[in-house]
């Protein structure tokens, strides 16, 4: 039976997706975020997808200096060794606003996808929503 919890790291897919990060690239970081961003109005934003954009999402509230309470401490070192702010895509190399992406991800996430949907489902779902909000917040400042 898989672990589930209102925070972002009290899901084995978000604990996967983590331990994916602190071995790999800062890319996927992006392109998990891009994920949720990109996608069409009209398709539906699975969960593992935005579990694993709101993980992207804590990593770089951490690296701005306000992880979560629930921040692995395994990927601190990893958050102060890489700069989180900084991406490029495209074959020009356009600078990418990673901020607001996560904003977009967040705002997409909380108006329409599948963990919404199977968070309002639960006794939980404020105390998610609360701690979604709290992150979009942490992410801005």
């Amino acid at each position: 039976m898989g672990t589930w919890g209102h925070k972002t790291f009290e899901s084995d897919g978000a604990l996967d997706f983590t331990a994916e990060l602190v071995e790999g690239d800062k890319s996927l970081i992006k392109d998990a975020i891009l994920k949720v961003v990109e996608i069409g109005e009209e398709d539906y934003l699975e969960a593992p997808d935005c579990e694993n954009a709101l993980v992207a999402i804590e990593f770089i509230a951490a690296h701005k200096g306000n992880p979560s309470a629930d921040f692995p401490g395994d990927a601190t070192d990893w958050v102060k060794r890489n700069d989180l702010l900084v991406y490029k895509t495209g074959i020009f190399g356009k600078r990418v606003d990673i901020i607001e992406l996560s904003k977009k991800a967040i705002d997409r996430i909380l108006a329409n996808s599948e963990l919404k949907e199977l968070w309002e489902e639960g006794k939980e779902g404020e105390e998610w929503k609360k701690g979604v909000v709290d992150l979009r917040n942490r992410v801005q400042l």
